[in-house]
C-alpha cells in the first residue's frame, strides 16, 4: 500500500499538467506576458506572474464545479 503523500503528490502533479496543458501565454503591448488557464468550465488569468504589478483575473469559477478558484491574500509583514 502507498502512503497518502505518494498520492496526494500525484494528484498535484496530474493537476499541473493539466493547468500546463490549458495554458496560453502571449506577450503583451507593454512588455509583460498574459497567461489564460482553463481546466474544465475553471477559467483564470494572470499578467506578469512573479512581477511588481501581477494581476490574476477570474473569468469563470463555479465553486459546485469539480475546479473552483480561491483568492487568498497575504500581508507581509503583519
Amino acid at each position: 500500500m502507498l502512503p497518502a503523500a505518494f498520492g496526494a503528490t500525484q494528484l498535484q502533479e496530474e493537476l499541473f499538467e493539466r493547468v500546463l496543458s490549458g495554458a496560453k501565454c502571449q506577450q503583451t503591448k507593454n512588455n509583460g506576458v498574459m497567461c489564460e488557464y482553463k481546466i474544465d468550465d475553471l477559467a483564470i488569468s494572470i499578467k506578469d506572474a512573479g512581477g511588481a504589478d501581477t494581476v490574476v483575473g477570474f473569468q469563470h469559477s463555479n465553486i459546485n464545479s469539480k475546479y473552483y478558484a480561491v483568492l487568498r491574500i497575504f500581508r507581509y509583514g503583519a
